[in-house]
C-alpha cells in the first residue's frame, strides 16, 4: 500500500493519505511495528503535500519510533528526509538540523548513499533558508557529487540548479 501511495501522492495526496489510513487498519490487525510504520509514514507523506504539517511531523514521529521499535534504524532514518523539509517548513530549523545530522550519520553507517545525498540536499535548502549560502553550496555540491555519482541525474540536475541559485545570490557568476 505504501507503494501505490508513493506513486500516487504527487498527483492526489487525498487518495494517498486515504491508502495509509487502510495500511494503518491492517497494521493494527497484523500487529506488526514495522507494518504500522509504513502506515504512518504514508499519511506523513500524504499531510506533507496535503500542507497539515503538524500532522505529518506527529506521523513522521512515531514512524520512526516504530521502526526503531521492529529494529530498523535505517528506515527510521529515511523517515527524516520527509521530516526535516516538514519541520523547515514549520520553522523549526534546529530540530531540523538535529533530526538531519543524526539521519546523516546512520546512512554513512550502513552505506545509503543516495539518503545521505537527499539529506544532504534537504541541508542545502536548510541553510539557504537561513541564508547561510555559503554552507548551501556546499551541501548542494555534496549532494549533487553523490546523485551524479549514482546516476541519478534528475535529483543531480536538481541540485544543480539549487547551486545556480545560491551562486546568484554569492554574485559569483563565474563558477
Amino acid at each position: 500500500l505504501k507503494e501505490r501511495a508513493d506513486l500516487l501522492e504527487q498527483d492526489d495526496a487525498r487518495q494517498a493519505l486515504s491508502l495509509g489510513l487502510i495500511a494503518e487498519e491492517i497494521a493494527e490487525v497484523l500487529s506488526s511495528d514495522e507494518a504500522r510504520a509504513l502506515a504512518s509514514w504514508t499519511q506523513a507523506n500524504a499531510y506533507d503535500l496535503l500542507a497539515e504539517n503538524e500532522s505529518a511531523v506527529r506521523c513522521y514521529e512515531r514512524a520512526a519510533e516504530l521502526f526503531n521499535a521492529a529494529g530498523k534504524p535505517l528506515e527510521a532514518a529515511r523517515t527524516t528526509i520527509g521530516q526535516m523539509f516538514t519541520l523547515m517548513q514549520l520553522g523549526q530549523y534546529d530540530k531540523s538540523q538535529l533530526l538531519a545530522q543524526s539521519a546523516r550519520a546512520v546512512f554513512v553507517e550502513h552505506g545509503d548513499v543516495l539518503s545521505q545525498a537527499k539529506i544532504d540536499m534537504n541541508l542545502g535548502t536548510l541553510h539557504y533558508q537561513q541564508g547561510k549560502y555559503t554552507q548551501a553550496l556546499e551541501d548542494y555540491k555534496q549532494a549533487t557529487d553523490a546523485f551524479q555519482s549514482l546516476g541519478e541525474t534528475l535529483y543531480g540536475a536538481m541540485n544543480q540548479i539549487n547551486q545556480a541559485n545560491v551562486l546568484l545570490l554569492l554574485d559569483d557568476f563565474l563558477s
